[in-house]
């Protein structure tokens, strides 16, 4: 069984590991070749803030407002989490009110609810800079011990102030004194009754220019521009992408290529598992045999390997010892163009899955599964979450 041990590093380490262990919970994530971390750094790089676990857009301003409202209303350290947890719950009912949307927090699981929309989307409050504060979502109800001491020493030196007629700075006092801590369109009218999953043209704008503005050199902030973001429609897929390829700076456009490139090279990797699971079990699977010679014909006659660079893939990912060392031997491969010859290279597959989960390796003799078809497919970089955001902030403008 996996055992993780823990160590206090900072608010946006905290942050990153939780989002990853989330990752890896949903259906047909298991990274069985541990290429994760690479896939990983490579998404952060064109889609920093976004997981695969966050749904909708609404989330990044939600938050916020119930966040702010408890601070209003001076709620203490100590009852904090608990409160914002409350209000997490009451929302799964405002927001599935009247309507059947997808991907709002809970409605199928209620009570249930493993991981919280406060918890899933506080990275990317920091990364936007909604939050102003570069800590944990722990770490900010600490905080508000200090906010209501302060709001009670401002509100004793404002009693004192109008004696001598502070007048007009009454207000510039409160302002400098009470600043909040996040940067945030205010919420509509009653909307801790009645609230759409759907952003308002307001809101939308708001993601917009603030995510452009936190992020401006990654794909996403180009992506948001009116010109592409009208688009997004027809971007079925992350390939699909490539037709603005020529619009991206140079740099962007390279990193963009190298990651889809990247996602490439290695779907014949996780091909080649399921390859040899299948032989392993003794059985023929048709589809991943179709899917070996599609990738070795794609790679022998369509493949640019004349635009490949695997030192820059390793200096922009920085990799583990042991991750660049397989990852290379399986570039040299592809590279050889001899993909008839697979024997010493499904060892290395077997060898590289074993030495990282042991004796829960499928490709162990005596393991037996049913899956037709085990691990990752193709990397996309998380973009069909990117696309539900992108989608939401369009259909709001």
């Amino acid at each position: 069984m996996l055992q993780i041990g823990w160590i206090d590093f900072s608010s946006d380490h905290h942050d990153k590991v939780m989002t990853i262990l989330d990752s890896l919970k949903e259906q047909g994530a298991v990274d069985e070749l541990g290429i994760g971390t690479i896939r990983d750094r490579l998404s952060d790089y064109l889609f920093p803030g976004i997981s695969t676990i966050q749904t909708r857009a609404k989330y990044l301003l939600l938050i916020p407002w119930i966040i702010h409202y408890l601070e209003s209303r001076n709620v203490t350290s100590k009852n904090f989490i608990k409160q914002l947890h409350e209000l997490e719950y009451k929302f799964i009912d405002v927001l599935s009110e009247g309507n059947n949307e997808l991907g709002i927090f809970g409605r199928d699981s209620r009570g249930n609810l493993q991981r919280k929309p406060s918890s899933v989307y506080w990275y990317a409050l920091r990364k936007y800079k909604i939050s102003k504060l570069d800590v944990t979502l722990n770490q900010y109800a600490e905080l508000l011990d200090e906010v209501i001491a302060n709001k009670l020493k401002t509100t004793q030196e404002l009693k004192a102030a109008e004696k001598d007629q502070l007048g007009d700075d009454r207000d510039a006092i409160l302002d400098s004194r009470f600043q909040s801590f996040w940067n945030v369109c205010p919420p509509p009218e009653k909307w801790m009754e009645s609230l759409s999953i759907h952003l308002t043209k307001r809101e939308a704008e708001f993601l917009r220019e603030t995510i452009r503005l936190a992020v401006p050199h990654s794909l996403l902030a180009h992506l948001l521009s009116l010109d592409h973001l009208h688009k997004v429609d027809d971007f079925k897929s992350i390939e699909a992408v490539t037709t603005i390829l020529p619009q991206l700076p140079e740099e962007l456009q390279q990193m963009f290529q190298l990651a889809l490139d990247f996602a490439q090279i290695m779907y014949g990797a996780n091909i080649r598992f399921n390859v040899i699971f299948n032989k392993l079990n003794d059985r023929t699977n048709v589809i991943v045999e179709d899917r070996w010679e599609q990738w070795c014909h794609h790679m022998k006659n369509e493949f640019l390997f004349e635009r490949w660079d695997t030192t820059v893939l390793f200096h922009k990912t920085n990799p583990d010892d042991a991750t660049r060392t397989f990852v290379k031997r399986w570039i040299d491969f592809v590279k050889s163009r001899e993909y008839d010859y697979t024997d010493e290279i499904d060892e290395w597959i077997r060898k590289r899955e074993v030495s990282l989960k042991g004796g829960r390796a499928k490709l162990r003799i005596n393991h037996q599964a049913n899956n037709q078809w085990i691990g990752l497919g193709k990397l996309t970089y998380r973009w069909s979450n990117v696309k539900t955001i992108l989608e939401d902030i369009k259909r709001g403008l």
